[in-house]
């Protein structure tokens, strides 16, 4: 659970950092006929507000099936469902704020499984006994300055590259801002690179 729980910080922080800064070109790509460039603007907002959960939707995915493991499938399902109306409450909270406004839909789902992570976790702790708390806060300390140094590089191609077509930016800064990312988790020497290529080996022998 450990490990899984460390590798799925990393790719969802990294994930989401990624498509946080590179919202923009990715919604210009679909601005055409009546999806107009503001309409591309705001729906990048809105993926913004979505991805500031993305680390803790890929948690959620480890720690629900560590309970399916226990063989208890009840207790995710009843905390989703009392979530489920928190975020329908909190939606309808966020959404009056006017420098919100759409956003109030990916910032209440983000918030919702920021919470229901936590939740998850505090059972499962007291269920399993300790989970590794400081080899996962390690992990996440790594991972967020190998996301610092990936959103540098990224934020400044994307600069540079303001008169470009938006597919040329994506081709150019996607592939660059992992090869920067899984630099910095090798030079930092993180174990959960290590342990990625060591399963990826793993399957392919198999």
């Amino acid at each position: 659970v450990n490990r899984a729980i460390r590798l799925s910080l990393i790719e969802g922080l990294a994930t989401g950092v990624g498509l946080f800064i590179l919202a923009e070109p990715i919604m210009m790509i679909y601005a055409r006929r009546k999806f107009t460039v503001p309409d591309a603007v705001q729906a990048a907002f809105v993926l913004k507000m979505y991805v500031i959960g993305m680390w803790a939707y890929c948690s959620y995915q480890i720690l629900t099936r560590a309970f399916y493991a226990l063989k208890d499938t009840k207790t995710p399902l009843k905390i989703s469902c009392w979530l489920a109306v928190f975020n329908l409450l909190l939606l309808f909270s966020l959404i009056w704020i006017p420098k919100i406004g759409p956003g109030a839909f990916g910032l209440s789902t983000s918030i919702t499984f920021i919470i229901n992570v936590g939740i998850l976790t505090y059972i499962l702790r007291s269920r399993l006994g300790l989970l590794g708390g400081r080899k996962i806060a390690a992990s996440v300390i790594r991972a967020v300055i190998a996301c610092a140094v990936m959103a540098a590089v990224v934020y400044l191609l994307k600069l540079n590259m303001q008169q470009a077509n938006n597919l040329v930016v994506l081709a150019v800064c996607v592939p660059a801002g992992g090869i920067v990312f899984v630099f910095m988790l090798w030079l930092l020497k993180a174990p959960e690179l290590y342990e990625f290529i060591g399963s990826i080996k793993h399957q392919t022998n198999n």
